[in-house]
């Protein structure tokens, strides 16, 4: 079986204060590593929705919060935690996103 994670699973999976961790990490336990994918979307993806979520008016996701989620998302994505899986498409056109979203990341939360 192949899952793929969507951004409010990931985001609840990879901060341990997010009200829905527990059931994420239970949820994740479930299956074997390599099962759980990952594609260049979710290097879009998670950086613009943690950003975003750092700017909503009901319980904002402080900045340093979003820094910790964004650096474990990526030590993720760099390790063995979850498989990944290449999409055609063009890969600087979403390098270039991935690095505009973390530099206004860094600009909300300093």
């Amino acid at each position: 079986m192949i899952v793929y994670c969507d951004t409010s699973f990931l985001v609840s999976l990879l901060y341990e204060g997010d009200a829905n961790h527990k059931a994420a990490r239970n949820l994740a336990g479930r299956f074997d590593g390599q099962e759980c994918v990952l594609c260049q979307t979710h290097q879009l993806e998670l950086p613009a929705s943690v950003r975003a979520a750092t700017h909503r008016t009901e319980s904002p996701i402080p900045g340093h919060v979003a820094r910790i989620i964004i650096n474990r998302f990526d030590r993720a994505w760099n390790g063995r935690t979850f498989a990944r899986r290449v999409i055609e498409t063009q890969t600087t056109e979403i390098e270039q996103s991935r690095r505009v979203n973390l530099r206004l990341l860094a600009r909300v939360t300093t």
